[in-house]
C-alpha cells in the first residue's frame, strides 16, 4: 500500500510496517500487540519519542532494545553522581550539591530498584512516595508491570502511598545502596531495594 497525502509508512516495507497518519500531536503512546521478530513499526514511534507498549507472550523481550534518550541521560547522570561520591568522600572532599542533579538521581534510584524487581519476576507493586528536603523533592512512584514517576507539589503526599522521608542526598545514597536505608523507613521501601541489591549482589538492609 502506498501512503497517501497526510499519511506515512511506519516501519519496514513488509508485514512489520503499517500506514499511519503523519502527525503525532496528542499521541500518548502506542500499543503493539504481537511483536514477533520485526519491530520496525515500534521503533519508528520510539525514535520519535512516543512510548511503545509491546505485548507478545511468545517472546521473552523486545527483539531490539530501545531506551529513550532521556532515560539514558538520567542513568549516566546517576552513575556519574555515584562514582563522584565514591571518589570524593573517602578523600574527605564534599561534592557540590546541585538541586536538579539530586532530584534526578533520587527519582532514578527510586525507580531503578522497582524496575529491576519487575525484571527479576519479583515485583513490589503499589503506590509509593518520597518527601525529601535539602533540596525539596516530592514525587510519587507507581509500580505495576512498569514503573511510573509523577511530580507532586511540595508537601503534598498521597495518604495511600508508603512515604519515604528524609534528607534528599541521604535518601539518594540509600536508594543507590551506597549506605544502609534507615531501619525506621517503611518496610515497603526496604523491599523495593531488593531488585537493585540483587543486581549488585549487595545487602539492602540497614546495619
Amino acid at each position: 500500500m502506498t501512503p497517501q497525502r497526510g499519511s506515512v509508512r511506519a516501519g519496514g516495507s513488509g508485514d512489520g510496517g503499517y500506514v499511519v497518519p503523519d502527525y503525532l500531536d496528542g499521541l500518548d503512546g502506542v500499543v503493539s500487540i504481537g511483536v514477533g521478530g520485526d519491530v520496525s513499526f515500534d521503533l519508528w514511534f520510539a525514535e520519535r519519542g512516543v512510548p511503545v507498549f509491546q505485548y507478545d507472550h511468545t517472546v521473552a523481550e523486545s527483539p531490539v532494545g530501545h531506551v529513550s534518550l532521556r532515560l539514558v541521560m538520567q542513568h549516566a547522570l546517576w552513575d556519574s553522581w555515584v562514582h563522584e561520591r565514591d571518589i570524593m568522600l573517602p578523600l574527605g572532599l564534599a561534592p557540590v550539591v546541585e538541586s536538579d542533579e539530586v532530584r534526578s538521581c533520587l527519582q532514578y534510584a527510586a525507580a531503578l530498584g522497582a524496575a529491576l524487581s519487575i525484571g527479576l519476576g519479583q515485583p513490589i507493586t503499589g503506590r509509593f512516595s518520597v518527601q525529601a528536603a535539602n533540596p525539596s523533592v516530592t514525587f510519587a512512584l507507581e509500580v505495576t508491570n512498569l514503573v511510573a514517576i509523577s511530580e507532586l507539589a511540595d508537601g503534598v503526599v498521597s495518604v495511600t502511598a508508603s512515604c519515604l522521608q528524609g534528607d534528599a542526598v541521604q535518601l539518594a545514597e540509600a536508594l543507590s545502596i551506597r549506605v544502609p536505608l534507615a531501619s525506621s523507613a517503611p518496610h515497603e521501601w526496604h523491599a523495593l531495594l531488593g531488585g537493585l541489591a540483587t543486581a549488585f549482589d549487595t545487602p539492602s538492609e540497614a546495619g
